[in-house]
């Protein structure tokens, strides 16, 4: 510990306080040295002496327990003793040094004394718990330096008064910490006859010296038959509709332990899926002390048919009981779907157009879509896809409108087409007939030869008549 240089010889002068000390064994004290010095320039050194019992030995760091400081700023200097130990008593020097000497401290005068109170802390102090549980017990106390001539031992007084030490096993586990003063004893799995008044004891045997905590009384109870009543039984609803099913079961002064699941079963035989409240739309409410748990599914599909169970216990005790199921039928939601117009009858090149309409839903399911098949000349069906070759489609869900567009249209695309929402619904078909535009026009002019030629026949026979009513006419003249 090296300071500035010096050129001429310090007069220092150290202050040391308190002048006694005197503490039990165990706690933690510190001595503090300040000190002035005329020469503010020069190299100084400090140390700490320890007498006891007319020996003198210079305190180091070398524990964890003894911890010495050195504050230059200020000129100043400590000596903590952390645990401390009767050997600990002694008188303590603080010193400041140079080249020129060393100026002790007035000293203090530390004395410790041996615990002769363990203060032993139990908690807590009682409880009350059913079979199957898991308990735990605390000690707090004084501890010492030396740990070597302590122990701890746990005492159980069963129903009859027995006393009884605990040996550590597989149900039993102890712990045990003397630095910190802290043990604790835990019970696992506990039946009744684990019922009784449990006591922690500490000692040190180099001294005679024991004490006990004030016990804590243990309870344990019966497990309760787990009744679990599931409701409703039934649920018949509609895709996309929001549906909640409930269990209640017995109610536990003590429900730490336990759990609620849900499961699904798809099927006769099926296997069980558990269900997660994070499930898409799903939520799960959980209130164990009133005994009550609910599942709730939103905006649910046909594959959410199936029997939901829930399932109550606790891993702990091996103990468990499920409901009676709840039986989930989600039927497909009828869209009601009208195709018009029922037939065409167009000539090539002409733009067609087939509508579906069905009931607009305010919050539809993703899942819905519609497809478009045409079934041709040839009896074959296939599905249209959008944009391809002449074909376009469109879908709007708000205004529950689906339509085909045919953009000049050929005799190829003869054929029955029809809408198809699957399960939701399909259209009733439209018949389309596209005819050859030469035909057409080939079939025009024949009926225009034909009314031409018809009325040149009306017109002879008209002629004919005419002149036959003449020549009657003139022989009726000639008569006369």
């Amino acid at each position: 510990m090296a300071g500035a240089a010096e050129n001429t010889a310090a007069v220092i002068v150290v202050n040391q306080r308190p002048p006694s000390i005197r503490a039990m064994e165990g706690s933690e004290f510190t001595i503090e040295c300040t000190f002035y010095a005329s020469n503010n320039s020069f190299k100084w050194f400090a140390e700490w002496n320890k007498t006891r019992n007319n020996v003198t030995a210079k305190v180091n760091n070398g524990t964890d327990r003894i911890i010495l400081s050195t504050d230059r700023e200020k000129r100043s200097l400590s000596l903590t003793v952390k645990k401390a130990d009767v050997t600990d008593s002694g008188t303590y020097v603080c010193g400041v040094g140079s080249k020129n000497g060393t100026s002790p401290g007035t000293g203090t005068q530390v004395t410790i004394d041996e615990i002769t109170d363990l203060m032993v802390n139990q908690t807590p102090t009682s409880v009350s718990d059913l079979e199957g549980s898991e308990l735990t017990m605390n000690c707090t106390f004084k501890t010492v330096n030396n740990h070597s001539p302590m122990y701890l031992r746990w005492y159980n007084y069963g129903t009859e008064g027995l006393k009884q030490e605990l040996v550590k096993e597989s149900e039993v586990i102890t712990t045990l910490h003397l630095d910190n003063g802290f043990a604790s004893l835990t019970l696992k799995n506990v039946n009744s006859s684990n019922t009784g008044t449990y006591v922690c004891e500490v000692g040190i045997t180099a001294r005679n010296l024991s004490g006990n905590g004030t016990g804590t009384q243990v309870t344990i109870e019966k497990l309760p038959k787990l009744m679990v009543n599931q409701t409703p039984a039934n649920i018949h609803e509609s895709e996309g509709s929001v549906l909640t099913m409930e269990c209640r079961f017995t109610e536990l002064k003590n429900h730490r332990t336990l759990y609620v699941k849900w499961y699904k079963h798809n099927g006769t035989g099926a296997t069980k899926k558990e269900l997660m409240s994070e499930r898409g739309g799903g939520s799960a409410a959980l209130d164990l002390e009133k005994g009550f748990a609910s599942f709730t599914l939103k905006n649910v599909n046909v594959t959410d048919t199936g029997t939901y169970v829930c399932e109550v216990g606790s891993t702990a005790r091996n103990w468990s009981a499920s409901g009676a199921g709840t039986q989930v039928t989600i039927t497909p939601v009828d869209l009601l779907v009208t195709q018009s117009p029922a037939f065409v009858n167009e000539e090539e090149g002409k733009q067609l157009t087939i509508e579906c309409r069905f009931r607009a839903l305010e919050k539809p399911s993703a899942k819905y879509s519609v497809k478009w098949y045409k079934n041709g000349t040839d009896g074959h069906e296939q599905e249209l896809k959008n944009r391809t070759g002449s074909v376009m489609t469109i879908l709007d869900f708000s205004a529950g409108l689906a339509s085909l567009n045919l953009t000049k249209a050929s005799m190829s695309d003869s054929g029955f087409y029809r809408c198809d929402f699957g399960k939701n619904g399909r259209g009733n078909g439209t018949r389309v007939t596209i005819h050859d535009k030469r035909r057409n026009a080939s079939h025009v002019l024949f009926i225009i030869r034909m009314l031409l030629g018809a009325l040149v026949i009306i017109l002879a026979v008209i002629i004919i008549t005419e002149c036959v009513i003449s020549e009657k006419r003139a022989a009726v003249s000639r008569t006369i």
